[in-house]
């Protein structure tokens, strides 16, 4: 009687164990499942993340092709005007020159009408 007695308590004292191990197991299954909630959660908000990232790159980049374009033109403008600022200084010294011959024409215009007006005077004199 004893014996029954004594194998009962080990086996109540065994049952309790593992009831003790059951419920240990249950919650180390709640931890994990609430872990994995959780990552699912951070791999969502790192997903988002990166979609935000690659929208903001793509916009980025978007704008770096339309600088670019803004480039190309400027880069043709400045070409330009640097071609018409050459085209001005040529003209600018053909004007110089022609005004020059000019001035000198009419200086010697003057100076024939001086001396004929002067030869004039003398004749009428």
């Amino acid at each position: 009687n004893e014996t029954l007695q004594r194998k009962l308590a080990e086996s109540e004292t065994k049952a309790e164990e593992c009831h003790e191990l059951l419920k240990k197991a249950e919650e180390r299954r709640l931890e994990v499942a609430a872990l994995e909630l959780l990552c699912r959660r951070e791999q969502r908000e790192a997903k988002e993340a990166v979609e935000v990232a690659v929208a903001d790159l793509e916009a980025k980049n978007g704008e770096c092709s339309t600088l670019a374009v803004d480039l190309v033109y400027a880069k043709a403008q400045a070409a330009a005007l640097q071609t018409a600022n050459a085209q001005l200084r040529a003209d600018k010294e053909g004007l110089e020159g022609r005004l020059q011959n000019t001035q000198a024409l009419v200086a010697e215009r003057v100076s024939e009408r001086l001396d004929m007006d002067r030869q004039l005077a003398a004749v009428r004199d």
